[in-house]
């Protein structure tokens, strides 16, 4: 499984790496939506055909910022991340 679009996930809600999983996000024509900041468009979420799991998931970070706050990561990094 490739590790694509899991850097943003304090800012984007998850959906990049609910799309690593094989989510579907799609819009009112039923086109998918492939970039978090089209969200707004969304209309149909779609589980994974062959869902994946996990005996075991280790996570790792890059910053020691709380997620919210004067310091939070969604305030720092958030206005990278579009």
């Amino acid at each position: 499984m490739s590790c694509r679009n899991w850097g943003s996930a304090t800012n984007d809600g998850g959906f990049g790496l609910a799309r690593s999983l094989g989510w579907q996000f799609l819009d009112s024509k039923g086109h998918p939506i492939a970039r978090w900041i089209e969200l707004d468009k969304l209309t149909r979420i779609l589980p994974p055909e062959y869902p994946v799991t996990f005996n075991k998931m280790i996570i790792a970070v890059d910053v020691q910022n709380p997620l919210l706050g004067l310091t939070g990561a969604s305030r720092i990094y958030g206005p990278q991340k579009g």
